[in-house]
């Protein structure tokens, strides 16, 4: 706050006064200008870190989820022994596409997963080149 009273004050009246302000201020300035692009650089890779491990979590929290699905869907009793000859082939067939269903549907909730969060990484750069040129 001081920094911006500083400027809000000091540099109308040197101007007006018509004298350049002391190069300690605007070496101060600068120092200033300098860490607040070290600060937003720091924060924009914490954002980056931040949507990479709700990504990281979100696929993790559905691969537990598709383990329990399909140990409840065709790893009961009966599919979860070795085909024998007198396995019914039929069960065999109904297991293999149930199987094949689900790991399409994971794969797709995956992929939408990643998109979701590559579309908030692109929105939030989009978001901090327009705040960069407001401040321009």
């Amino acid at each position: 706050m001081n920094g911006r009273l500083a400027r809000l004050v000091l540099l109308p009246t040197l101007v007006v006064a018509g004298c350049s302000p002391p190069v300690a201020l605007q070496n101060a300035l600068q120092k200033q200008a300098e860490e607040v692009q070290i600060v937003k650089a720091h924060y924009a890779r914490s954002v980056v870190q931040l949507l990479d491990t709700i990504e990281k979590l979100q696929l993790e929290l559905l691969g537990r989820v598709e383990q329990e699905v399909k140990a409840q869907k065709y790893f009961e009793k009966e599919l979860a022994k070795e085909p024998t000859r007198k396995t019914d082939p039929n069960l065999l067939i109904v297991a293999v596409q149930t199987e094949k269903m689900l790991d399409e549907y994971f794969d797709k909730k995956r992929e939408e997963i990643r998109s979701r969060v590559a579309t908030a990484k692109v929105e939030y750069l989009k978001l901090g080149q327009s705040i960069e040129n407001i401040e321009r």
